[in-house]
């Protein structure tokens, strides 16, 4: 077939890969920070800790960053949706900083 360029489809994710959100607290600048990664959650936190991201990276403005909650997602559409809702909010909300609301006991 001349002419015609085939691409190689490129997957970014495996099939096997698990999606997770996070949300990591600083008690320094009292503030949260939203993300969401295939990597396990404790690498994750210690790639943020080692400031291994780009320079901008809110991350870098604090070392005490801790995994406040985390939701293990189906795909990272869906991680990533949740991402940014949170993210327009501006805040973290109250049913997240409250679980036990959520509880039947």
């Amino acid at each position: 077939m001349d002419g015609f360029l085939f691409f190689q489809p490129v997957l970014l994710f495996s099939l096997m890969d698990r999606f997770f959100l996070y949300i990591l607290f600083s008690g320094k600048l009292n503030r949260f920070y939203t993300g969401v990664t295939t990597l396990e959650l404790e690498e994750r936190l210690e790639n943020h800790l080692l400031k291994k991201y780009r320079k901008l990276n809110f991350t870098q403005k604090a070392d005490d960053w801790t995994i406040f909650h985390f939701l293990e997602c189906d795909n990272f559409s869906l991680a990533r949706k949740i991402e940014l809702h949170i993210k327009r909010l501006k805040s973290i909300p109250p049913i997240i900083i409250t679980p036990h609301i959520c509880s039947p006991f």
